[in-house]
């Protein structure tokens, strides 16, 4: 821990310090989590350090509105100061926070824009992503997590604006795993979520208009999906099911379960069932259109987990292999993925971007070299900045630009080392 402190500044951990001083010992921890993986993930810059500054400064806000009404939660509505409103971060840009859910028609969001937007930006949107041992349920570490999101984009200056939406993750088991659009979010009866790509689009579409309405200006119709392991996944789902409104999509971390165009397959992999699950036909032309970046580390089968078959044999697989992940990817339709593009993880990633391009899909693939699931996003990585060149490229230029194309960073195939050993 003291390594890592190092690269964080000091004000910024004297902050974390004061505010985590006389909050319960469950938030905190997270709180001190989340500000750990920003210290990983962002770069030191003026623009990051405003940023976190000023979400403290609105934390600090609402824990003194909360007190003063006796109230345990952050963010009450009619009694917040700090949602619904534009908030200045620095000279350079404009934070607003939308917790109104308009009775559950959309989810709340934290949205970003330089104040010299140009005119038809498109919005890079980013979906929450919560470990495996968190829920959105704390108010406050999710302001936190949704800032750290757009913080890491600010390193590009990129001069668009950002948003990260605040799809839910709960700690009922019997809910779908709403943060990467599984079967069941469009298959399990009851639900809390029905329709849950509805809401994220709604939820979208409400932070454009609030776009044009701060800041007078024209924003484009058309999305740039960025997304990283969960939210990579998401990202994957969402433009497989909303081709229309997205314009590039730029996946990271998700390489096991890429959707593909085959009536072989049901949904999350295949169009087999879409026209029964979304009520509509795939729009393979609107699909088409997209610039699609994938992107993962050589290391990314460093961490492995066992994963059960259908036959009840137990093997050791890539943990961020989706496709063994039943709650993400149903077993059957996990297994006749496997059959049809490979079960292995390179050769099935590369039938898949061969399918693309053979089917006029417009892809991109880079693997990058000695980069773990979680070291990509390391301001140490060594090649940390060709990494964010390729997104910045991306998003300004998609598929005709240089992002993601192969250079020093570069590696020929993902290391399974002997991750596909059968356990008895």
């Amino acid at each position: 821990m003291a390594r890592m402190e190092s690269f964080m500044n000091e004000d910024l951990i004297k902050h974390i310090g004061d505010y985590t001083s006389n909050v319960p010992l469950e938030s905190k921890k997270q709180i001190e989590s989340y500000y750990r993986m920003q210290q990983l993930q962002a770069v030191d810059t003026s623009q990051s350090r405003a940023l976190a500054r000023k979400i403290f400064q609105i934390i600090e806000e609402e824990k003194k509105i909360a007190k003063e009404i006796g109230s345990k939660d952050l963010f009450n509505e009619g009694k917040s100061k700090n949602i619904g409103v534009p908030i200045n971060v620095d000279e350079k840009n404009t934070i607003y926070v939308n917790n109104k859910t308009k009775n559950g028609a959309i989810f709340p969001y934290v949205l970003l824009f330089p104040n010299n937007l140009p005119e038809d930006s498109e919005l890079i949107v980013n979906t929450l992503n919560s470990r495996s041992d968190e829920t959105t349920d704390d108010r406050t570490g999710v302001l936190i997590q949704g800032a750290i999101n757009i913080s890491n984009l600010l390193k590009m200056s990129v001069n668009a604006p950002i948003v990260c939406v605040f799809v839910p993750k709960t700690t009922n088991e019997d809910e779908p795993y709403y943060q990467q659009l599984s079967r069941e979010c469009f298959t399990k009866p009851g639900i809390k979520y029905s329709q849950i790509d509805l809401i994220v689009r709604r939820t979208i579409e409400d932070a454009q208009q609030k776009i044009r309405n701060l800041t007078k200006k024209s924003i484009s119709n058309k999305i740039v999906l960025n997304g990283y392991s969960t939210s990579g996944v998401f990202a994957q789902r969402f433009a497989f099911i909303h081709p229309d409104i997205v314009s590039k999509a730029i996946i990271g971390g998700a390489v096991g379960s890429i959707p593909m165009i085959d009536d072989r397959i049901g949904y999350p992999i295949g169009t087999k069932d879409y026209k029964e699950l979304f009520n509509k036909e795939f729009d393979v032309d609107a699909y088409k259109s997209i610039d699609f970046a994938y992107y993962v580390g050589n290391l990314e089968a460093q961490d492995n987990a066992f994963r059960a078959l259908s036959d009840g044999t137990v093997i050791k697989r890539p943990m961020h292999d989706m496709s063994y992940l039943p709650k993400s990817v149903p077993q059957s339709i996990g297994e006749e993925q496997r059959n049809l593009y490979g079960e292995e993880l390179n050769t099935r990633m590369s039938n898949c971007i061969k399918v693309y391009q053979e089917n006029g899909c417009k892809i991109r693939c880079k693997i990058y070299k000695d980069a773990t699931h979680q070291r990509l996003f390391d301001s140490q990585y060594k090649y940390h900045r060709n990494f964010w060149r390729d997104i910045l490229s991306f998003c300004k230029s998609g598929i005709m630009g240089t992002g993601f194309q192969k250079d020093e960073s570069s590696a020929e195939r993902i290391r399974m080392s002997q991750l596909y050993i059968t356990e008895k």
